[in-house]
C-alpha cells in the first residue's frame, strides 16, 4: 500500500511539472514566436533596442534557449516568464543605442522637457511627411511630450530617429471646436484623439490614454464655459451702464447735473 501510494505522488509530481512546462512554453511562443515563425513584433523590439537586422536572428535564438533553460530547471516559473523576457531583451541593448537614450535624455532637460503631463506620438505635416520620411528610415512619428494649460496645450517635439529637438505645437482652446477619442479596439491599434479646429482643420495626437483624453477634455469644456461666462457678465454690465448713463442724461437735461458733471460719468461709464 505504501509503495502504491508513493508511485500516484510522484506521478502527480510529474503531471505537475509538464503543465508548468507546458504553461511556460505558450508564454515564451505568444511573445517570441517559434523558430519557423518568428513573432514579427518581437523582432520589432530587438530592432529599437539597437540589435542590427543581422544580429536578430542570434539574438532571438540565445534570448529563446536562455529562457527554456530557466523553465526546464525551474529556476523560473510560468508568472515570471514576460519579466524575465524583458529583462534578457535590455542586457541586448547595444552600447550606441544607450549613449543615444542617454544624449537624448540630456537633450530633454537643455529643452526644458520636465514635469510634462504625458508623453504621445504626432506627424509632422504634410509638405515635410516624404523629407522627414527619408531621414528617419521610413519612420514619420514623431516622439511628443505635452503639456496641459488652462488656455492651451503644447506639445514638445522630437525626431523618432535622430532624437532632434524639432519645436514645440501650440493648441489653443480658443481654437478648438471639438475633441474626440479614439480607441485601439474601435479601429485602430492605438488609442488616438482627434481635435477639430475652428474651420476645417484637425489634428491627432496619438498612443494617448483616455485619462489623458478626459484631462484634456476638462480643461478645453471648463475654457469654454468660464469664457462663455466672461462674455455673459461683460454684456449685463454693458446694458447696466448704458442704463445708468440714460438715468444721468436724463438728469441733465433737467439741468440737476451740469455739463461738467455729466461728462465725467459719462467717461467713467463708458
Amino acid at each position: 500500500m505504501g509503495i502504491f501510494k508513493k508511485i500516484v505522488t510522484n506521478i502527480s509530481a510529474d503531471d505537475k511539472e509538464k503543465e508548468r512546462i507546458k504553461e511556460g512554453e505558450q508564454i515564451i511562443k505568444s511573445r517570441m514566436g517559434t523558430k519557423m515563425n518568428a513573432n514579427s513584433s518581437f523582432f520589432l523590439e530587438l530592432n529599437e533596442i539597437g540589435v542590427s537586422t543581422v544580429k536578430l536572428w542570434p539574438t532571438w535564438n540565445k534570448i529563446n534557449k536562455t529562457i527554456k533553460s530557466e523553465l526546464y530547471n525551474t529556476s523560473i516559473q510560468p508568472e515570471d516568464i514576460s519579466f524575465r523576457i524583458d529583462q534578457l531583451v535590455l542586457d541586448n541593448k547595444s552600447q550606441e543605442n544607450i549613449k543615444i537614450e542617454e544624449e537624448y535624455e540630456q537633450r530633454l532637460i537643455d529643452y526644458g522637457v520636465k514635469d510634462f503631463d504625458f508623453t504621445c506620438t504626432v506627424y509632422p505635416e504634410k509638405h515635410m511627411l516624404n523629407r522627414y520620411r527619408r531621414k528617419n528610415g521610413g519612420k514619420v512619428n514623431i516622439d511628443g511630450y505635452c503639456f496641459l494649460h488652462k488656455d492651451k496645450i503644447i506639445i514638445k517635439k522630437f525626431g523618432f530617429k535622430e532624437k532632434k529637438f524639432m519645436g514645440n505645437q501650440i493648441i489653443h482652446y480658443s481654437d478648438i471646436s471639438a475633441i474626440s477619442f479614439k480607441n485601439k479596439n474601435d479601429v485602430s491599434i492605438i488609442n488616438s484623439i482627434q481635435i477639430s479646429l475652428l474651420g476645417s482643420d484637425s489634428i491627432n495626437i496619438y498612443d494617448i490614454t483616455e485619462e489623458d483624453f478626459k484631462n484634456i477634455n476638462t480643461l478645453w469644456l471648463n475654457y469654454k464655459n468660464n469664457l462663455e461666462e466672461s462674455k455673459k457678465v461683460v454684456k449685463e454690465s454693458e446694458h447696466s451702464n448704458v442704463d445708468e448713463l440714460m438715468k444721468y442724461a436724463e438728469l441733465y437735461e433737467k439741468g440737476l447735473l451740469t455739463k461738467e458733471e455729466f461728462e465725467a460719468m459719462k467717461k467713467k461709464l463708458l
